[in-house]
């Protein structure tokens, strides 16, 4: 079955659609069944994992699915963006799928409905 969603822009934060939770319980309001977010550092700046944690659950809740990239990877171009950069200590990826934190694991498996 195929399920029909938005790919979302963040613009300062925010998008159209809302912030955090508000987004899913938005699109789910007007009929789209997920969500496709290009970076969890758009959706949350500071990779906090309750946040994260909150927004997967909240997509569970609605039977949502979420599509979302890692972002920025590559480390040359991290140095042009310091507030991204200073993620992790330094290291971007190590706090994207930090799996010392209970949440982490979770919030960064989302899972996809098929």
């Amino acid at each position: 079955m195929t399920r029909v969603g938005s790919d979302i822009r963040f613009f300062g934060g925010s998008t159209m659609w809302g912030r955090g939770t508000d987004i899913l319980e938005n699109l789910h309001a007007q009929g789209l069944e997920g969500v496709n977010i290009r970076t969890m550092y758009e959706l949350s700046p500071t990779l906090d994992h309750g946040e994260l944690d909150d927004f997967r659950q909240a997509a569970l809740d609605l039977d949502m699915y979420v599509e979302m990239g890692v972002g920025k990877i590559n480390p040359y171009m991290t140095a042009e963006l310091p507030a991204v950069r200073a993620l992790g200590n330094g290291d971007y990826v190590l706090q994207l799928l930090s799996a010392d934190n209970d949440g982490a694991r979770r919030a960064v498996a989302f899972r996809v409905v098929p």
